[in-house]
């Protein structure tokens, strides 16, 4: 008889995840066990409390951050701007679902802070998804389609303006008139990356 396949942690948390955010932390966790196909033994069995569970479910993981490795396979390759615009997409699509894990996470009490809960274990998201991005732009620099600057800020500006504006979208709900199409937010973003960024021979010849 062949062994039943063995289902991921991942698995569990992303559908923990699903059910936390749509019920709260009162679910049952043999609701969150049903969701997931597995048994409420297997969840206590991986995650040995609700709480830690909850506190897995809230955090990114590094599937997460899946559209930064993309990224990171393109340096060097193709279109920058293209491949600069996809990622900034990708990553208010990211904001967009990790937004409501952040507020969800901050108001329970089994995690005392959002920097706790951010930076726990061996490689925190943050720092793992800037370390990803300075790797990107050093790369590029390096073969002349940037020119050379600080990648640690550069990396830091990408990230801070794509959650600024899910923060504006979804914590501050800026009227109306403040709303920035995100096609246009995205292209302006990167423009204003690669303006600053751009080989000198090229900033002279768009000039000329």
């Amino acid at each position: 008889m062949a062994r039943p396949k063995k289902i991921k942690n991942e698995v569990l948390i992303q559908a923990a995840r699903e059910i936390f955010l749509e019920r709260g932390f009162s679910v049952p966790t043999s609701e969150i066990a049903k969701h997931a196909g597995v048994s409420e033994g297997t969840l206590f069995k991986r995650f040995e409390t609700k709480e830690r569970l909850f506190r897995e479910a809230m955090r990114p993981s590094s599937e997460d951050l899946g559209w930064l490795d993309a990224l990171l396979l393109h340096a060097g390759r193709g279109d920058l701007k293209d491949h600069l615009m996809v990622a900034a997409r990708e990553g208010i699509h990211f904001f967009r679902r990790m937004m409501p894990l952040f507020v969800m996470a901050s108001s329970h009490p089994s995690v005392r802070n959002i920097q706790e809960q951010l930076m726990s274990g061996p490689q925190p998201p943050p720092i793992l998804a800037t370390r990803r991005l300075v790797s990107f732009f050093e790369m590029e620099m390096k073969l002349g389609r940037l020119r050379e600057s600080d990648p640690r800020i550069l990396s830091r500006v990408f990230m801070a303006t794509l959650s600024q504006y899910v923060f504006f979208e979804t914590l501050v709900q800026a009227p109306a008139a403040f709303h920035i199409p995100l096609d246009e937010y995205v292209e302006g973003v990167v423009e204003l990356i690669l303006c600053g960024g751009l080989p000198s021979e090229h900033i002279t010849s768009q000039d000329s």
